[in-house]
């Protein structure tokens, strides 16, 4: 059901105000952007996500695709057990531009989002600005020495972007690297996450 769906969706591209799909975007995304896969095994890809299905990839782990919708025109790739790849298209004024997210989560979640053109050349768009640590937590509802201690905290500077339907959404990921005791006494001031 799930191939037939995806079938007919890509046959419908033709009336889709992008001029180009998800899938074709994909297929045509340069090596170094996923080097986990070497170029013939993007079509694999492809392919196992239709039967639920992963393949081996050139580090001897497993790839897989996680979803394709051809609605909001968003890929997301699970690379390796520890890392993703997000791919979507989006609306720039008269143009179509490609946004791609990899993401590593270990301990702590870290991502890097880029933009492109169609043919994937690097756009140097003005950047989403990442908030400040101050942005992800209530300051309003801290008292002084709540406040002197998240200014005094040492902590990893990590943030997880993701697509969402309409935009970015940005978590305070480095907030887990926090001294346990800091943590303890900030986490019910910690604002989840900024969308943009």
């Amino acid at each position: 059901m799930k191939k037939l769906y995806l079938l007919f969706a890509i046959s419908l591209f033709s009336f889709n105000a992008f001029a180009v799909n998800i899938i074709d975007a994909f297929l045509s995304m340069p090596d170094s952007l996923l080097v986990q896969l070497k170029a013939e095994q993007k079509a694999e890809l492809i392919d196992a996500y239709l039967f639920d299905s992963s393949i081996e990839n050139r580090y001897r782990g497993e790839t897989c695709i996680d979803s394709i919708n051809t609605e909001t025109n968003l890929l997301q790739i699970k690379t390796t057990n520890i890392s993703s790849l997000q791919i979507k298209l989006l609306r720039k004024e008269n143009d179509t531009i490609i946004g791609v997210i990899s993401t590593i989560c270990d301990e702590f979640c870290d991502s890097k989002l880029q933009f492109f053109s169609q043919t994937w050349q690097p756009l140097f768009l003005q950047q989403v600005k990442i908030p400040s640590v101050d942005n992800f937590f209530y300051l309003e509802k801290m008292n002084d020495d709540e406040k002197r201690m998240l200014h005094n905290s040492q902590f990893l500077p990590f943030y997880r972007v993701d697509f969402i339907e309409n935009g970015i959404e940005i978590n305070f990921s480095g907030f887990d690297s926090f001294d346990f005791h800091d943590k303890e006494k900030l986490k019910d001031f910690l604002h989840p996450s900024h969308n943009y």
